[in-house]
């Protein structure tokens, strides 16, 4: 998610009731988007990571938040676009064409190898782009709801570059190329040392802001509290650790993607309530929970075995792709209703 400055924000018409909470002028000030509890849960998700940690580089939780969140949430961003003109406006031939780019593209990697290899890898580093623009993007509109509505170059790049860093010092850890040679383990370790020095700026920048925003806070330490955990599993090697803290991180992003959508369509609500988004979020506890377990049974099965089909693979990366390019275009609060949905107004 990336976020775009715009003009003539639409102000809160006041509080409605619904399953995502209420959101009055005091929480504004507060800076959560919906409550501390919801936020907590659902955003920071920090409650979650001290539970999960223990469990989270076990199979049964792996196979959970692989299944029935990850391939979910990317679905979602594909329902979105379909179903709510919004996200559509503006941007129809980008809408159209994508599918069929990203369809003749599979289909072409797929006759020339056999296997989708190349595409995986693009799929990798294009991911951990779109964790880090969704984490800043989240922050951003954090930094809005507590009055902070300056440009922050540290936090927009200091973020993303924390998150792409950490990604892709995973993939180099699973090869273990870099740790084979000795001016590359120095060169490793002067800029682990720079990317965790980062990550504390990045939570002290908040801390000393006054008043004290503590919603960002919070959100803050748990984006820099992921990452540097995994960073930190990394450097001692520990595959426990860096198991624990990727499967964390990957949940941190789907469960605060899904919980976004939710958010949006409700805060729509307030503004257009006629549609089928706004009608969609309120029943969105119901509905999503329907929705990741039906395309999460549809996954396991389609698994029966230790091989995924290929035409299972293809028709999920060829998803991923989409929901990549999607969530960069839909997301860019360049338009009034949509920084409004977010609660991003100036």
């Amino acid at each position: 998610m990336e976020i775009r400055q715009g003009k003539g924000y639409l102000e809160d018409r006041g509080s409605s009731p619904s399953l995502m909470g209420s959101t009055t002028g005091k929480s504004m000030n507060a800076g959560w988007l919906v409550s501390p509890a919801f936020d907590l849960l659902f955003f920071a998700n920090l409650p979650v990571f001290l539970l999960l940690l223990p469990l989270s580089n076990t199979n049964p939780v792996e196979f959970i938040q692989i299944y029935f969140l990850t391939v979910p949430h990317r679905w979602l961003t594909l329902f979105l676009v379909a179903f709510d003109a919004d996200r559509r406006e503006g941007r129809e031939k980008a809408i159209i064409g994508l599918p069929l780019l990203f369809a003749a593209v599979v289909v072409a990697v797929l006759a020339s190898s056999r296997n989708l290899t190349c595409l995986l890898l693009i799929d990798y580093i294009w991911n951990g782009w779109h964790f880090a623009s969704q984490h800043a993007g989240l922050l951003a509109v954090y930094s809005r709801r507590c009055g902070d509505t300056g440009r922050h170059r540290l936090e927009r790049h200091g973020t993303r570059f924390l998150v792409c860093y950490v990604v892709l010092r995973t993939a180099g850890w699973s090869t273990g190329w870099m740790e084979a040679l000795p001016i590359a383990r120095l060169g490793l370790s002067i800029t682990d040392g720079l990317t965790l020095g980062i990550a504390a700026l990045l939570v002290l920048r908040c801390m000393l802001a006054r008043p004290l925003p503590v919603a960002k806070c919070c959100y803050m330490a748990s984006v820099a509290g992921v990452y540097s955990g995994l960073l930190a599993g990394l450097i001692l090697d520990n595959k426990w650790l860096i198991g624990s803290f990727a499967a964390a991180g990957a949940f941190f992003h789907a469960a605060e993607y899904v919980a976004l959508v939710g958010y949006y369509g409700w805060r729509k609500g307030l503004h257009e309530p006629g549609g089928m988004v706004p009608a969609v979020a309120r029943q969105w506890v119901v509905l999503v929970i329907l929705f990741c377990l039906i395309m999460g049974g549809v996954s396991s099965l389609v698994q029966s075995g230790q091989q995924m089909p290929m035409w299972w693979m293809a028709l999920n990366v060829w998803a991923a792709l989409l929901h990549y390019a999607y969530d960069g275009m839909i997301w860019r609060l360049r338009k009034p209703s949509t920084a409004a949905a977010l609660g991003a107004g100036e």
